[in-house]
């Protein structure tokens, strides 16, 4: 399971389209649904922003959501740096963090755990082993 934070507003459907329609002439909720998937756009009021405890619960069972974003909430992180990018690190802000998955790890000034960025199957076996996940290795 995945759960991704964004700052800006978010639109799923396609401009023209009935349900895009609907939920700009003032539909508080639209739910579009395929024999493929779903989705349920919601129009929040003012500040109302669910807090991330709120939306894991809408999740299906999973023995591991990912979440991106939420940086005010305390979770077992691993922070994306690529250096070149120029980007300031969240790290280095005093947010915990596990370990960072990189590009170039020489160019962090960290005793944290690098992970080479390419490296998915090493970044996989470190998450599961920050939780507790038993796999077949």
């Amino acid at each position: 399971m995945f759960i991704k934070h964004s700052h800006h507003d978010i639109e799923l459907e396609a401009p023209g389209k009935d349900s895009a329609r609907f939920r700009r002439a003032g539909a508080g909720e639209v739910l579009i649904t395929s024999p493929h998937r779903y989705t349920i756009v919601r129009k929040l009021h003012g500040t109302e922003e669910p807090p991330l405890s709120t939306l894991a619960t809408r999740l299906s069972h999973a023995d591991l959501v990912i979440v991106q974003g939420f940086a005010r909430e305390t979770l077992p992180r691993l922070e994306v740096v690529r250096p070149a990018t120029g980007v300031a690190p969240l790290y280095r802000t005093g947010v915990d963090m596990l370990a960072i998955a990189t590009d170039d790890a020489a160019a962090l000034d960290t005793d944290l755990p690098t992970l080479p960025l390419n490296d998915i199957g090493r970044i996989g076996t470190f998450i599961c082993d920050a939780v507790g996940i038993v796999t077949d290795r």
